[in-house]
């Protein structure tokens, strides 16, 4: 008996499948997929746009060029050296060693507290 009702069970659900879901799947994928989005619990956030039509061309540019005019200032002050550094008179090392470490750099690594891409590091180290 209960062979027969698993055996049931599994026609009626490759039934239904045929029925609503296998032909929405070939006809529109789209709502296919929000069924199945929908049946699993998923719900599909909305993309956050904002129209905003009180502001003019000039204003908007504006904003633009100082939203990044900040990002790429200096005003950020980045901690590299923990420990104060040594005179000025002494040298950490020379540019030769510099270009040398920046050639090896695995390019598949993250970049360091400066944001520079390390594959841009090692291919422009000699400019």
């Amino acid at each position: 008996l209960r062979n027969w009702v698993q055996s049931l069970i599994r026609k009626q659900k490759r039934s239904h499948y045929n029925r609503c879901i296998g032909m929405l799947k070939n006809e529109n994928p789209r709502e296919w997929w929000n069924f199945v989005n929908n049946e699993l619990g998923r719900t599909q956030k909305s993309k956050g746009k904002v129209t905003v039509t009180d502001v003019t061309d000039d204003q908007v540019a504006e904003t633009l060029n100082d939203f990044f005019a900040e990002a790429l200032s200096d005003s950020r002050a980045y901690n590299l050296f923990p420990l104060p550094l040594p005179s000025s008179s002494e040298d950490l090392c020379n540019i030769g060693q510099v270009k040398a470490i920046l050639k090896r750099l695995n390019t598949r690594k993250s970049s360091g507290p400066d944001d520079i891409p390390n594959w841009v590091l090692s291919m422009y180290c000699e400019d």
